[in-house]
């Protein structure tokens, strides 16, 4: 498997990291997001479980802006299937703008047009 990510992390052009208490705590999803950045890749930190400020690593917030998906504002609700059941989910309309103008930024070293989702969650990443 660990292989098999950092195969995605040279062939995708950005990388969305899914901020949450359990993807700070894993340390293979901070050695993922260590790859992206020292190889160069367009990161977008997505939270998407609330998480205080203090606790996200000066890595993470001193050269990236974060996407605050989680809240209490605006929500745009998704038909999504889950374990092969349909389900919603809702993200903040502010936070996914926010995406959507940073993703349509020019890349700094076009690779390959696919986007690498680590899913951090777990104690284990899996790009989707």
């Amino acid at each position: 498997m660990e292989e098999a990510l950092k195969a995605a992390a040279y062939r995708c052009e950005a990388v969305l990291c899914l901020v949450s208490p359990g993807s700070l705590d894993s340390k293979y999803c901070q050695a993922e997001f260590q790859l992206a950045k020292w190889l160069g890749k367009r990161i977008f930190g997505l939270i998407v479980e609330p998480v205080p400020q203090e606790r996200i690593p000066v890595e993470i917030t001193a050269e990236w802006q974060l996407c605050e998906l989680v809240g209490a504002d605006r929500l745009r609700e998704f038909e999504v299937e889950v374990l092969g059941q349909p389900a919603q989910v809702a993200f903040r309309e502010a936070g996914l703008d926010l995406l959507r103008r940073g993703s349509k930024k020019p890349p700094r070293a076009p690779a390959n047009p696919r986007f690498c989702v680590p899913d951090c969650s777990r104690d284990s990443c899996a790009t989707i």
